[in-house]
């Protein structure tokens, strides 16, 4: 299961115990958290392909690094 197949899961989930859920409150909450896994989800446009803002955040922070040279010290 890719990660927008499992965010998606978790937004569907949330939107059924909403559904489910007598209390105005926890029906508010329900929604608020399903509305938080659906923004996982949005695709964005990356070198023709479709990934989710996750997907897209954890590629660049691997091809990116941190900037620093490589230590010649060992520690």
């Amino acid at each position: 299961m890719s990660k927008s197949e499992d965010f998606l899961h978790h937004a569907e989930d949330c939107l059924r115990r909403a559904h489910r859920s007598a209390d105005e409150d926890d029906q508010r909450a329900w929604l608020r958290m399903a509305e938080t896994w659906l923004r996982l989800v949005t695709p964005t446009a990356r070198d023709g392909e479709t990934l989710t803002s996750a997907e897209e955040f954890e590629a660049l922070t691997n091809t990116r690094g941190t900037g620093q040279k490589a230590s010649s010290e060992s520690h």
